[in-house]
């Protein structure tokens, strides 16, 4: 049923206050996104798939972008979406902002656990401290909780002083070997920071791990973040009955983001592997493009459910992990 607002649009009848907040778009988005990851995992052969599949340079350092590239991203920036609609029902509807961060903290560890299963079982060796897909997902999603619970203002000055920090970091600190900016995969200012023992014979080494997480997971949480942003402002149209104006709100926000990250991308290339800030606003900026029209075709118009992209997006992380 539907009925019209006094503005003449047509939009969903009333629901019952008991109803939980529940996004199809959202859900659609995150399957269409996880199926994308499962196929570029199967793969194999540049002569037969198209070059969007596969990865400008996975662990080469490359600079560049593919659709490939944004799998990993998108799920960033879809699980930051979810946040308000998490906190709004199920796990935070109700309950204090501790809890919420603990909530947060048990989801994120589950995920990395995870994780270092999967890696586990790769490597044939056990290492907690280790960083791969799950693992980054499960810190990015934790860090980005806690941040969305903090006022807006402070959410803002998250992203801007972690992406301008990388951006410095990045371009104007220079390798102490080199002299200059030096962004060689395996020979980089993070990498000599890791492997430099400050005089100490290797005791006070910063490990692998550790440094991964403060210059590309700190960047990753900021799509976290700003999914969020996308994320709230839906949850608030869903409550006015799927207020259709919201799509061109998102849409604007997120070409706009889109076109900062293309204007960046000339001092700061697009790089996954290293997690460039461009990087990170083309991730964002995409991702609230996207969403934006998923809501219009599936939430406002109905257009389409997309039942079999939801059945993936609802189950997420148990087809990544099986197809791991």
């Amino acid at each position: 049923m539907v009925r019209r607002s006094e503005g003449g649009q047509t939009q969903p009848a009333d629901r019952s206050p008991e109803q939980k907040p529940r996004l199809l778009s959202l859900d659609a988005f995150r399957g269409l996104d996880i199926a994308l990851m499962v196929f570029v995992n199967m793969t194999w052969d540049r002569d037969v798939f198209h070059r969007q599949f596969f990865h400008v340079g996975w662990n080469e350092g490359r600079m560049g972008v593919t659709v490939t590239d944004l799998g990993f991203p998108w799920f960033l920036f879809i699980a930051g979406a979810a946040i308000p609609w998490s906190m709004a029902s199920g796990r935070g509807a109700g309950h204090s902002n501790l809890y919420r961060v603990f909530t947060a903290f048990r989801r994120g560890l589950v995920i990395y656990t995870l994780g270092t299963l999967l890696s586990a079982a790769r490597s044939e060796q056990f290492q907690f401290l280790t960083l791969d897909i799950l693992q980054f997902i499960g810190i990015a999603y934790f860090i980005g909780v806690c941040v969305s619970l903090l006022p807006r203002w402070v959410q803002i000055a998250f992203v801007v002083v972690v992406l301008a920090g990388k951006y410095i970091v990045m371009h104007h600190i220079p390798h102490p070997d080199h002299g200059r900016v030096f962004l060689e995969q395996r020979d980089n200012l993070r990498e000599w920071i890791t492997a430099y023992d400050f005089g100490l014979g290797g005791v006070n080494r910063v490990p692998q791990w550790l440094a991964n997480r403060l210059f590309n997971i700190l960047p990753g949480s900021t799509v976290v973040v700003m999914g969020a942003f996308a994320g709230g402002r839906l949850l608030r149209a869903w409550k006015a009955e799927r207020d259709p104006s919201v799509t061109r709100t998102l849409l604007l926000w997120g070409l706009g983001v889109w076109a900062a990250s293309l204007a960046l991308r000339f001092v700061d290339p697009y790089s996954k592997d290293f997690f460039t800030a461009s990087y990170a606003l083309l991730a964002a900026g995409t991702g609230t493009a996207l969403l934006a029209a998923f809501y219009w075709g599936i939430d406002v118009r109905r257009w389409t459910t997309l039942f079999w992209s939801r059945v993936f997006g609802r189950n997420a992380l148990s087809f990544y992990v099986a197809n791991e």
